[in-house]
């Protein structure tokens, strides 16, 4: 074991270059944690436009005929609901979007229909909501939200399981 110390005083500046990037490594992970809070409920009210956007010139005709009530214009924290979940549906579909390639297309189609399903029951909720103002019906909808995320989360398990698989036999071939 070595016994010699460092009893050498530092530069003039070492103290002030310290916290200088202290502060700059700081500021960075603020920054960080909020772009990712600022981001998501950016892609959030980018959705709810798009979809005031096309209810007002009439783009789908379908849900205009049968139009109910999101779960968000029932209170403010409803709409924070409905913001997260659709947050949350946006950034597994993303993933999922990433994960996609033409050897596992047909699993994706396959879940994505599922997920289509699960829409369009979403949207006789709403109308059941509109007629009925039920408390069951708002608890359908939550785990409407749910089931969808639930089903997403388990294509990206499937996704990257084959993803690794086709990984692991392309590296065996070789």
């Amino acid at each position: 074991m070595n016994n010699k110390f460092d009893i050498h005083e530092p530069s003039e500046f070492h103290l002030e270059r310290f916290e200088k990037k202290l502060k700059n490594s700081s500021e960075f992970s603020k920054k960080n944690s909020y772009t990712k809070y600022y981001l998501a409920v950016a892609a959030s009210l980018l959705l709810l436009i798009g979809i005031g956007i096309g209810k007002y010139f009439n783009v789908s005709p379908k849900v205009q005929e049968n139009s109910g009530v999101e779960l968000g214009s029932i209170s403010p924290k409803m709409e924070k609901t409905q913001i997260y979940f659709t947050s949350v549906l946006n950034e597994e579909l993303n993933k999922i979007r990433k994960l996609e390639n033409p050897e596992n297309k047909k699993v994706v189609d396959d879940y994505l229909k599922q997920i289509e399903k699960l829409e369009n029951d979403y949207v006789k909720l709403t109308v059941e909501l509109k007629k009925n103002g039920n408390q069951k019906i708002v608890y359908a909808m939550i785990s409407n939200y749910q089931k969808r995320i639930e089903i997403l989360q388990n294509l990206i398990l499937q996704l990257e399981n084959l993803n690794s698989h086709k990984l692991t036999n392309d590296e065996n071939f070789s």
